[in-house]
């Protein structure tokens, strides 16, 4: 097999039990090594943060290896929250499908985008794992009206004591929530699916291609195959403190299902128009170091030689995955965001002139505040020094 990776660090042995989660879910089925003495409760606590817990269970149920060694109080675990999540799912279609259907009477379109088409119309399971909200799609322009609805609908604005213009400026989406009997639902309105660094992303192929499906017997139009795909990948942008394992799952299953059926010239043009080909090309060293995915069609578009990619190929995968210690997630995510950045000016410019909001978001600080402001005033120094020098070291330490 021909790698992307020409040359690698070596990575540090990681436990037992972040293996056994690579090999549940990886799409490539594989003999599992010896699942003796196995921390369970280890797995069974990862596999809900990571949010793959029904990916997991589905792999035990279909091993019957597993299902004899897995005591059965985590085997009930594991099947208590697969029904959870089918319910917690069901609810959030439901929400969904009431608000298509107001939105559709005040004449204004909204696509489904990220986990629910993903679920109910590629894997077609919604057991899979649980949405942690609804994420739609609409066009900018309509952003008032859809405002105006959904706050007339109960809903309310959740701006986590920043200013609306910073979410609709710097982040592209605005988040609202509803209380319907005990559950919490959590809405994200998007007009497109990743805020500028600075560059804006471009959807104007996504509204052109839009497919017809149906949820529930009423008429969705959902991104097309395609896209969704470029929307998985692009995702990992939004989670670089802590890469979860089913972005990266899901990566690896659609490229290895549907890597013949793929316009791949569409997704590589779509990839560089929007800057976006550092992220693919992180993907797939992911989906091929931690889930032994053999093939990717785009492999000998990117430019190895690029220092940014080099520089990726030298990162410690599985420890940016399964970090040593909480300590060096911010660090990992200020390294990822330049190695990401579809251009050296692009992270200069997020150095140099960040609003004020995400410079907090950032070091996890409370805004406004003396420390918000201290911060701010300080970002040059400790952050950048830090990362160059662990790059040049070629990630020796770190973790």
């Amino acid at each position: 097999m021909e790698s992307l990776l020409p040359f690698r660090r070596k990575e540090h042995p990681i436990r037992k039990e972040d293996a056994f989660l690579l090999h549940a879910i990886s799409p490539v089925k594989r003999e599992f090594p010896d699942t003796g003495s196995l921390d369970w409760e280890y797995i069974y606590q990862n596999a809900f943060q990571h949010r793959i817990s029904g990916i997991v269970y589905n792999r035990i149920k279909a091993t019957p290896s597993l299902l004899h060694s897995i005591p059965p109080l985590y085997l009930g675990k594991f099947a208590g929250g697969k029904r959870k999540i089918v319910q917690h799912n069901q609810a959030l279609l439901q929400e969904f499908l009431s608000l298509h259907h107001g939105l559709q009477k005040n004449q204004v379109e909204i696509i489904p985008i990220k986990g629910m088409p993903l679920l109910k119309d590629i894997f077609h399971d919604l057991s899979l794992r649980p949405l942690s909200d609804i994420d739609i799609l609409i066009r900018e322009e309509d952003y008032p009206r859809v405002k105006s609805f959904l706050l007339h609908s109960g809903y309310s604005l959740l701006l986590e004591n920043r200013k609306e213009s910073y979410w609709r400026k710097h982040q592209c989406h605005v988040k609202f929530f509803r209380q319907i009997n005990s559950r919490k639902i959590l809405l994200e309105v998007h007009w497109t699916f990743l805020p500028p660094r600075p560059h804006p992303v471009s959807l104007s192929s996504l509204w052109q291609r839009l497919q017809v499906t149906h949820w529930e017997g009423e008429k969705i139009l959902i991104p097309s195959a395609e896209d969704i795909f470029m929307l998985t990948f692009a995702h990992i942008y939004l989670h670089l403190r802590y890469i979860p394992l089913r972005i990266i799952h899901d990566f690896s299953w659609l490229t290895l299902n549907f890597k013949d059926t793929y316009d791949w010239e569409y997704i590589w043009r779509e990839t560089m128009k929007n800057r976006l080909e550092n992220i693919l090309y992180f993907s797939g060293l992911l989906a091929q170091e931690l889930l032994s995915i053999p093939y990717f069609p785009l492999k000998e578009k990117f430019n190895r030689e690029n220092l940014k990619t080099i520089l990726l190929r030298r990162l410690p995968l599985k420890e940016l995955i399964f970090p040593p210690r909480s300590s060096s997630l911010r660090k990992n995510e200020f390294i990822l965001r330049y190695l990401l950045s579809g251009s050296h000016g692009t992270m200069l410019h997020y150095l140099l002139l960040p609003p004020r909001e995400e410079v907090t978001r950032f070091f996890a600080l409370p805004y406004p505040s003396w420390k918000a402001t201290l911060a701010y005033h300080l970002r040059f120094f400790y952050l950048p020094l830090w990362a160059f020098w662990q790059v040049m070291k070629g990630g020796e330490n770190f973790s």
